[in-house]
């Protein structure tokens, strides 16, 4: 079963609850693009996401604390080669928060700052920038946020 985004793009059918979420499209057989999301009550299950968790629970946005708050974390978006430079992500990113908006105020995710791309379209889709840091291997990265407590532009 699929289902259209406003963008146009089609998604399988997503499975969606108040703690993982997940859309996947698949072309010719292979998985063209995806996006999971976990919520913040999961942090136990991925244990590599733990230091992002810490981060966010101890971070501020405009003036607010973040620990309690209501959010999920965008574990990751992929767009296959043949379909970046589409929009895809962007109609990932809107798909979901159509979705879920109703049950989240903000999407959080990490951004390795080597990925211009990626920087690029999630501050052109409304993130903003929490905090930017260097990991052990010296790695730069900026935690972004996504207020979806705004109306849609």
């Amino acid at each position: 079963v699929a289902a259209r985004a406003a963008s146009g793009i089609m998604f399988n059918k997503p499975m969606c609850n108040s703690r993982i979420s997940w859309c996947i499209a698949r072309s010719s057989g292979t998985t063209s693009w995806y996006a999971l999301n976990l919520s913040s009550d999961q942090k136990d299950r991925i244990p590599m996401l733990q230091p992002m968790f810490d981060r966010i629970e101890k971070a501020h946005f405009k003036g607010r604390a973040l620990h309690g708050a209501s959010y999920m974390i965008m574990v990751g978006v992929c767009v296959a080669k043949p379909y970046r430079g589409r929009g895809i992500s962007q109609g990932l990113y809107r798909y979901m928060r159509s979705l879920l908006t109703s049950k989240v105020d903000y999407i959080i995710t990490e951004i390795a700052l080597r990925n211009k791309g990626s920087e690029h379209a999630h501050h052109k889709l409304g993130f903003e920038t929490l905090e930017s840091y260097s990991d052990s291997s010296g790695e730069k990265w900026d935690l972004v946020i996504w207020d979806w407590t705004l109306k849609p532009a």
